[in-house]
C-alpha cells in the first residue's frame, strides 16, 4: 500500500466504547455544547486549556488535589496546578489487591511476578530503609540497573519519599555514566555486577568502579545480582544488597505524603551525542497527568490490561511504561535481546502473557519487515489491542507489515515525543482510522502545529514540510536543567528557534488527512541546492529496497554546497553494486526528488544509533565536516564510527585518491 492508504478503522462497537469517546462526552458537558469527534475535541483543548487540563485528573481516576481552577495567561512561565499536590507513589500503588501488577521477564524466560499488594509492600520497606539510610525529600536516588523488577521498586520508593530519580542502564560505558550520575550525584546508588546480552554475561565492574571514583560525593551503594547470587564487587564496594534493604523495612506502611504538583520526580538525559547531556528534570504532577492522558484516552488502556514496551531503564519509554500503574494496569518488562533466542521472541513474550499493548522501536518493526518474519503464522496475539511504535519514524513499509502480517485488527499507533517533555506530542487516536507512514493526531492539550521558515502554519496536504512546535504550554513542561539556575541554557533550547513556542527539533508534514508525517531532527535536516529535506523521507523510501537492512544519511559540505551521502547496511548476502546504487539513486529520484539522491552512496558494515535507537546522523555530519564527534559514549554502538571516519578522510582526500572509497 502507499503513504496514506487507509490500514484499519475502528469499527463502530469499539469508537463507542473508546475512553476518549467518553471522555469527549464529559468534555460536552463540561463546555455546555456538543463536541462532535475527537479532532474538535482537541481543539476544544487548546481553546480552553485551563478547563480541559482541570478535567482530567477526576476524569482519569487520579488522586490529585488541584486546587482553583486558574486561566492560563498563555504564558510559559506560568505553571499548572499551582497551590495542587499529590503522592506520585500512591497513585500508582493505591489500586491494591491480588491483580498482578507487574511481570519482568529476560532471555530465560524466568518471570518474577509481583501482585498490587506484593508491590505495594516491597516499595514501602525499600523507602524505609532508604529513609534510615539518609534519603529525603529533594535528594536525589540513581540506579545502573537492567530492565528489572527491583528498579521499578526503587524508582517508586524514592518517589513516595521525594527524591529525585535517575536511572541508566548498564551498557553505558563509563564516561558517559560519570556524565550523567555526575550531574546528578546520588545519595544512594542501586547498581548491578553486569546484565546478559544474548545469554552472554556482561561484568560492569570496571564502569562501576571508575563511576563511583569519579564520583563528588561517595554515595550508599546497595547492589542488585544479576551475574552471581554475591558478586565480589558488592563486598568490594560495601553495598547493601538489595533483598537486604527490604528485609530491613519489612512491615512499614507507604509513605503517602502529598508533596507539591511541580515537585522533581526524575531527571532524564538528552541523546548528548555531540556534547554532554542535557540533565532534564520532570516534575511528578505533570508527570502522571500526562501520561495518564495518553495512557488512557489516546492507547485506550484499561484497569486490567497488560502493557509491554521493550526499553532499557535508561530511555523515558521505560517511565512512561511505569506510569501505566496508575490506570490499574500490569506492566511487563524485558531484560535482554529482542531477537534473542528467535527473531520472534518479543511477540512469543506477548503470547504468553497476553499483552494488550504491545510497544517496541521503529527499527525493531522494521527489521521484522525486513527479514519477513510470519508474526501472525507463530504467535496467537488475539488478547493485542494495540501496537505502539517510537524512537523514529515508522515507515510505510513496517505499517502494512504490522497489519499484515502481524494482526490485521489492532490499533497500530506510531507515536512521537521524547526525553525532553517524558511524554509525546503526536500519537494514536483509537476512534478514527490508521493510515499508512502516518502518525494520527496530536496529544489532547498539545497544541502542535509546523511552521515555514517564515514563521507561518503550514496547511495540510501540501507535501511541505516545517518545524514541530508547540504554541501553548502544557503540563509535563520540564522543571528545568540541573545546573541551569538562570534558566537561561533551557530557553536557548527550546525557545530560540520561534519566539514564544517550544521548537522540539523535529521536521514535521501535516497531511491530506489530519495525519503527521515525521521526517527526523530538524538539526539532521539536509539542504542540498537549498533545498530543506528530512533523512526520515531518505529512510521510508530505502525500506521497500530488499537487499537494505538499514541506512543513514548525512550532509557534506563542498564548494558551498551540501551533498547527500548515503550509507547502507545490506542485508546478510547482498552486495551493493553499481546496479543497486543505480536502483537505490533512481527509486529516490521517481519517489521524492532530485534532491534527495545522494552524490555517494558506502556499505558499512553497522549504522551508528544512540541508546534510544535513534540514528546518530548528527555524529556522521560531524565526521563529514572533519570535526570531533563530541561525545562517543551516548551511542550504543561508538566503535563502528571507525569506518565512517575512514571513509569520511577518503571523501575529503583529493580527487585523486577518492578511487579508494567503496563508494558509487
Amino acid at each position: 500500500m502507499a503513504q496514506g492508504d487507509t490500514l484499519w478503522t475502528p469499527d463502530a462497537a469499539r469508537v463507542a466504547s473508546a475512553n476518549m469517546t467518553a471522555f469527549r462526552m464529559l468534555a460536552s458537558d463540561a463546555s455546555g455544547s456538543a463536541i462532535a469527534d475527537s479532532q474538535a475535541l482537541w481543539q476544544w483543548s487548546i481553546d480552553h486549556p485551563a478547563a480541559f487540563w482541570h478535567l482530567l485528573p477526576n476524569a482519569l481516576n487520579l488522586d490529585i488535589e488541584t486546587g482553583p481552577q486558574l486561566e492560563h495567561s498563555g504564558s510559559w512561565e506560568e505553571r499548572f496546578f499551582p497551590e495542587g499536590r499529590l503522592s506520585f507513589a500512591a497513585n500508582l500503588l493505591d489500586n491494591g489487591g491480588d491483580d498482578i501488577a507487574l511481570i519482568a521477564t529476560d532471555e530465560t524466560g524466568t518471570d518474577v511476578i509481583y501482585t498490587r499488594d506484593t508491590l505495594k509492600r516491597d516499595v514501602a520497606a525499600l523507602a524505609t530503609t532508604m529513609r534510615s539510610l539518609g534519603v529525603h525529600e529533594g535528594d536525589h536516588v540513581g540506579a545502573l540497573l537492567p530492565n528489572r523488577a527491583e528498579t521499578v521498586i526503587a524508582f517508586l520508593a524514592a518517589a513516595s519519599l521525594g527524591a529525585v530519580f535517575t536511572s541508566c542502564s548498564p551498557d553505558f560505558g563509563a564516561d558517559a555514566l560519570v556524565m550523567r550520575f555526575g550531574q546528578t550525584v546520588p545519595k544512594v546508588l542501586f547498581v548491578c555486577d553486569g546484565y546478559r546480552f544474548s545469554k552472554r554475561p556482561v561484568s560492569i565492574t570496571e564502569p562501576l568502579k571508575h563511576l563511583l571514583d569519579h564520583l563528588s560525593t561517595r554515595p550508599t551503594v546497595i547492589g542488585v545480582p544479576v551475574l552471581e547470587k554475591s558478586p565480589d564487587i558488592f563486598e568490594h564496594l560495601g553495598a547493601v544488597s538489595f533483598s537486604e534493604a527490604v528485609q530491613r523495612g519489612d512491615g512499614a506502611a507507604l509513605d503517602q505524603t502529598k508533596r507539591p504538583f511541580d515537585s522533581p520526580l526524575c531527571v532524564v538525559f538528552s541523546s548528548g551525542t555531540t556534547g554532554p547531556p542535557k540533565a532534564i528534570v520532570h516534575g511528578a504532577g505533570g508527570s502522571l497527568l500526562q501520561h495518564a492522558k495518553e495512557h488512557q484516552l489516546h492507547s485506550d488502556i484499561r484497569p486490567g490490561d497488560r502493557v509491554f514496551f521493550h526499553s532499557t531503564a535508561g530511555w523515558m519509554m521505560w517511565n512512561w511504561l511505569v506510569s501505566c500503574l496508575a490506570s490499574g494496569a500490569s506492566i511487563v518488562l524485558y531484560d535482554g535481546n529482542p531477537v534473542y533466542p528467535q527473531k520472534h521472541s518479543l511477540f512469543a513474550l506477548a503470547e504468553t502473557h497476553q499483552v494488550t499493548h504491545f510497544g517496541a522501536s521503529a527499527r525493531f518493526y522494521d527489521m521484522c519487515a525486513k527479514r519477513g518474519v510470519p508474526i501472525g503464522e507463530m504467535c496467537d496475539l488475539s488478547a493485542c489491542r494495540q501496537i505502539l511504535s517510537t524512537g523514529s519514524p515508522l515507515p510505510p513499509r513496517a505499517f502494512d507489515y504490522l497489519y499484515t502480517h502481524v494482526k490485521e485488527d489492532m490499533h497500530l499507533a506510531s507515536i512521537s515525543g521524547g526525553s525532553d517533555i517524558l511524554s509525546c506530542f503526536l500519537l494514536g487516536d483509537p476512534t478514527t482510522p490508521v493510515h499508512s507512514g502516518e502518525l494520527q493526531a496530536p496529544g489532547l492539550g498539545m497544541a502542535v502545529t509546523a511552521l515555514d521558515t517564515n514563521g507561518k502554519a503550514l496547511k495540510p496536504g501540501t507535501d511541505d514540510i516545517g518545524e514541530l512546535v508547540c504554541t501553548l504550554p502544557f503540563v509535563s513542561l520540564p522543571l528545568g536543567f540541573l545546573g541551569d539556575d538562570t534558566g537561561e541554557r533551557f530557553k536557548a533550547a527550546y525557545f530560540s528557534g520561534q519566539e514564544g513556542v517550544w521548537t522540539h527539533g523535529d521536521l514535521l508534514e501535516p497531511t491530506a488527512k489530519g495525519g503527521y508525517i515525521v521526517h527526523g531532527r530538524s538539526d539532521a535536516s539536509l539542504n542540498p541546492g537549498g533545498v530543506k529535506i528530512g533523512t526520515g523521507e531518505i529512510y521510508a523510501q530505502l525500506s521497500v529496497l530488499d537487499d537494505i537492512e538499514d541506512s543513514i544519511a548525512a550532509g557534506l559540505q563542498i564548494d558551498g554546497d551540501e551533498q547527500v551521502v548515503l550509507f547502507v547496511k545490506m542485508v546478510a548476502g547482498a552486495t551493493l553494486d553499481p546496479s543497486l546504487v543505480k536502483q537505490i539513486k533512481s527509486h529516490l529520484r521517481s519517489s521524492l526528488s532530485s534532491a534527495h539522491v545522494p552524490s555517494k552512496v558506502f556499505s558499512v558494515d553497522e549504522i551508528p544509533q544512540t541508546r534510544n535507537a535513534k540514528p546518530a546522523e548528527i555524529a556522521i555530519k560531524r565526521i563529514l565536516q572533519g570535526l570531533p564527534v563530541g561525545n562517543e559514549a551516548a551511542l550504543a554502538n561508538p566503535e563502528c564510527l571507525v569506518q565512517y571516519k575512514d571513509i569520511a578522510d577518503t571523501l575529503r582526500a583529493p580527487i585523486s585518491h577518492n578511487k579508494k572509497a567503496a563508494g558509487h
